[in-house]
């Protein structure tokens, strides 16, 4: 099991409690420090965990085979969540199944919209870390290269 690297672990603690904080209004309150508190954690949540999300991969050596894998196993998983809430919203909707069609429900599983009561903004978050996860490793293969060439 690999060793833990502590101030990450901080860092996302931080950015779990900026999340809460975001989607949790009720417990600023209404008052001048509250905005200015709403307004901080909503600039800083999301880049601490995009930031943890990088160190972590970065910090690892890269085998390829298996960060496609997973990288395809959570694109499978979002895929699939779109398509669960897709079917159980769907039939409150004022189109039926077949007006959408086949092109509607793939723009839809790839990040669109085919109906007003699914906002595209519920799974913002999924499709960034995906692009992170399959970019990080992209940025990281030239360093990696440089550290294979200069221990030889």
């Amino acid at each position: 099991m690999r060793k833990r690297i502590e101030y990450i672990d901080v860092v996302e603690t931080l950015a779990i409690f900026f999340v809460v904080c975001c989607h949790n209004k009720a417990l600023l309150g209404q008052s001048v420090l509250a905005t200015a508190i709403l307004q901080f954690t909503t600039t800083v949540a999301v880049p601490l965990f995009f930031m943890a999300n990088g160190a972590l991969l970065i910090s690892r050596p890269l085998d390829l085979k298996k960060h496609l894998t997973k990288t395809g196993m959570l694109v499978t998983a979002v895929f699939a969540w779109r398509l669960l809430t897709w079917f159980l919203v769907m039939p409150f909707d004022t189109k039926t199944y077949s007006q959408i069609g086949a092109v509607n429900l793939i723009n839809y599983l790839l990040g669109g919209t085919t109906s007003a009561y699914i906002p595209v903004e519920d799974y913002w978050y999924m499709y960034r870390l995906i692009a992170i996860y399959l970019f990080c490793q992209l940025l990281n293969w030239p360093i990696i290269m440089i550290q294979k060439s200069s221990s030889i």
